[in-house]
């Protein structure tokens, strides 16, 4: 585990680090809430109800919000970049195996499944990172961050928009996975932190069970690489951890999607109007 309190503070490594967070945050939370346009037109294709088309968002989420740990195990394996990395061609080749689906249930495997787990191993590494690289100013980092899911949803609603309009869904499908792939160019910037100290936590159980001659149980192994010793060590931080994701999860990321085929249900408005809402929500939620 990399020790947040050395390293350069600032200088153009730092900023680049915070530069790919940006971009990296710009998708994987801004297309949940852009997404909407592709819902609605799934629904006129395939006759399908809004419930059964809004679950391929809903299980898209909760893979990506519950990849959390898994995703931290996979930095201490092989590090940020390679973690998002690995994301960035996952989420992509989800988007574009969607571009080939019969139905529904299969887009529940391919939009649901693999672009959850890809955005999964991306959303953690990306923010996690920033404390490594910048300190006295992480505030301004984070918040430069996060104020990527804004500027993505500015931009990819009406981008999404467009391609329906002029490919339909399967060609704005394909043509979106090429988009996403550019995480995999931002994940590039996310070098491994300069340096690296020893977690005595570790040491502590391993020199128990050298001692006592054997070797450690597969669940110890677990808890050894999910490394939950913070929640126990900080019990305000564990209740503001789930608060603030039940939160999120509940009432903000998906949102403006769901909100897009209730509107096309109830007839209310044109789906360019429509993106034009969206885009301005955006705006005025994230800046």
């Amino acid at each position: 585990m990399a020790d947040i309190d050395s390293g350069q503070d600032g200088g153009c490594s730092g900023w680049l680090v915070v530069l790919g967070s940006h971009i990296c945050t710009m998708f994987v939370f801004s297309v949940y809430q852009s997404i909407g346009p592709m819902f609605v037109a799934l629904q006129h294709y395939f006759n399908a109800s809004s419930a059964s088309t809004s679950a391929i968002l809903s299980l898209s989420l909760f893979l990506q919000m519950g990849m959390g740990p898994i995703a931290n195990v996979s930095v201490k394996k092989i590090g940020f970049r390679a973690t998002v990395m690995t994301g960035a061609l996952i989420s992509s080749i989800g988007f574009f195996s969607s571009s080939f689906a019969p139905s529904i249930s299969v887009l529940y495997l391919t939009c649901g499944v693999c672009v959850g787990i890809g955005y999964g191993l991306i959303v953690s590494p990306a923010l996690g990172i920033i404390p490594f690289f910048i300190k006295k100013r992480y505030a301004l980092a984070n918040a430069l961050s996060i104020a990527g899911a804004g500027t993505g949803t500015f931009i990819l609603v009406a981008l999404i928009q467009f391609l329906i309009d002029r490919y339909g869904w399967r060609g704005a499908f394909m043509v979106f996975s090429a988009v996403n792939a550019h995480m995999f160019i931002s994940g590039s910037l996310f070098k491994a932190p300069p340096t690296h100290r020893i977690n005595t936590s570790d040491v502590i159980v391993e020199r128990q069970h050298r001692t006592r001659g054997r070797k450690c149980s597969p669940l110890l192994i677990m808890i050894k690489a999910l490394d939950l010793t913070l929640f126990s060590r900080f019990p305000l931080f564990t209740l503001m951890t789930v608060g603030s994701g039940i939160g999120i999860g509940m009432g903000n990321i998906g949102t403006p999607s769901f909100i897009s085929l209730y509107t096309e249900n109830l007839n209310l408005a044109e789906p360019s109007k429509l993106a034009l809402l969206v885009s301005i929500l955006a705006g005025v939620a994230y800046y």
